[in-house]
């Protein structure tokens, strides 16, 4: 099949399969950037009502402050913020296991890639 292909289009080829990677790696780092910005940011936000739930404010003071950091996603069923605390694990042990497995994909994408384009050439 490579035998028929002229150099324009194992060019074409080839910049088809490099765009296809770039769009793959972008998606992982992509993903992997959102999904520690949240962690972050929940982390900080759980971390303010903490401080805020230790001072010595009035409750009423305590209640609206709260309300500003974080606004509880719970209904009037549910005890405040249990969602956002069960988010905050979730995120936290996913954010410790993502390294290895994102080194890997990284590392068979860019691989893959390289045969790829050298099959067309080969």
């Amino acid at each position: 099949m490579v035998l028929g292909l002229g150099v324009s289009e194992r060019a074409g080829l080839a910049g088809l399969t490099v765009g296809g990677a770039v769009a793959a790696l972008g998606g992982l780092l992509w993903g992997a950037r959102e999904l520690r910005a949240e962690y972050q940011k929940l982390k900080w936000q759980t971390r303010g009502l903490q401080l805020v739930t230790q001072s010595e404010l009035t409750d009423d003071e305590k209640e609206r402050l709260r309300r500003l950091i974080l606004p509880p996603s719970s209904t009037g069923l549910d005890v405040l913020y249990v969602r956002e605390l069960v988010r905050l694990n979730v995120l936290e042990h996913a954010a410790e296991s993502l390294g290895t497995p994102l080194a890997l994909t990284l590392l068979g994408v860019v691989a893959s890639t390289g045969a790829s384009v050298w099959s067309l050439w080969a």
